[in-house]
């Protein structure tokens, strides 16, 4: 294999680990946050124990780890309103169903 096969082959794992890690953590946020919209676009924090909190500093460890990874990757946003913080979700590939 030739060092420009490597380094392409080397891309594409390399994507396609985003691609696994990135999945991983939606999954994680949407198991251990809820809902707030139709479109599962805007998630409520909740603490280790599933009840509701007001700031990411309060959520469970897991949702603040996901936060933190999408966050850096661009795929999440952290917003405040009058009740507290929530996470909004800039993509997301298809409506989730109830």
């Amino acid at each position: 294999m030739t060092r420009n096969a490597c380094i392409c082959r080397d891309h594409r794992l390399l994507e396609r680990a985003f691609e696994i890690a990135d999945g991983a953590m939606m999954e994680l946020l949407q198991s251990h946050a809820v809902r707030c919209d139709e479109f599962g676009r805007l998630w409520g924090l909740v603490d280790a124990n599933g009840v509701e909190v007001a700031t990411l500093a309060e959520a469970d460890p897991a949702v603040i780890e996901a936060v933190g990874w999408l966050q850096e990757r661009e795929l999440c946003e952290v917003i405040k309103d009058p009740h507290g913080e929530a996470v909004v979700l800039l993509e997301v590939d298809e409506p989730m169903v109830s």
